[in-house]
């Protein structure tokens, strides 16, 4: 990773989190945590740990990125009962199985000939009766470049549009909903929570 790209990152730490509480992903998501009341969850993608505080009535929580930078920086904000790993989705998965796995702005960073892999070891480390929230950028249309790649000097550049809703079907996860929400800088994400029915 380039040297700019993780001064960033540490010079955006801490304002992430004090902004993070006022984003209407993180209303989404307190409403999601309070319907489902997770015992073990998984957060993919945890960055530099904006929804971290979220977890405080989790049981056990694992957060995991793909980057070792955020993991090392999320492990020093003071949420020691909590077990952090650097996790490629795509390509690894976890020994537990989770009844809840959320993950914010991370599918559509997974190249299209990765995707479906990464789906899949979702729904692997998915109890039965597990739910999943995925606030996303989403475009509901084909893969336009299946065989594209990530580039890891520019992650942020990295974006990718996937058929998520028949994605999560064909993989046995029941779309329960998938709900558009405006940032207040006009931005709209999708936020899709899905159960694995058995």
């Amino acid at each position: 990773m380039s040297e700019t790209y993780q001064q960033y990152w540490k010079d955006r730490s801490w304002s992430c989190i004090r902004e993070g509480i006022k984003t209407v992903d993180n209303y989404a998501m307190k409403c999601f945590l309070m319907e489902t009341k997770p015992k073990m969850l998984l957060e993919i993608g945890c960055g530099l740990g904006r929804f971290l505080p979220l977890y405080k009535d989790v049981d056990q929580v694992f957060a995991t990125d793909l980057v070792d930078e955020r993991i090392t920086h999320c492990k020093t904000l003071g949420f020691d009962n909590y077990k952090f790993e650097v996790l490629d989705i795509s390509k690894q998965t976890l020994p537990f199985a989770f009844d809840t796995i959320v993950s914010t702005q991370v599918l559509l960073h997974i190249p299209p000939k990765h995707i479906a892999n990464a789906i899949k070891n979702m729904v692997d480390m998915t109890n039965d009766n597990g739910h999943w929230w995925h606030c996303t950028n989403y475009a509901p249309v084909k893969l336009s470049a299946p065989d594209a790649d990530y580039s890891p000097e520019l992650p942020t550049a990295n974006s990718f549009s996937h058929p998520l809703p028949e994605l999560f079907e064909n993989a046995g996860m029941k779309v329960i909903s998938m709900e558009n929400i405006q940032f207040f800088n006009g931005a709209v994400n999708t936020i899709f929570v899905c159960k694995k029915e058995v």
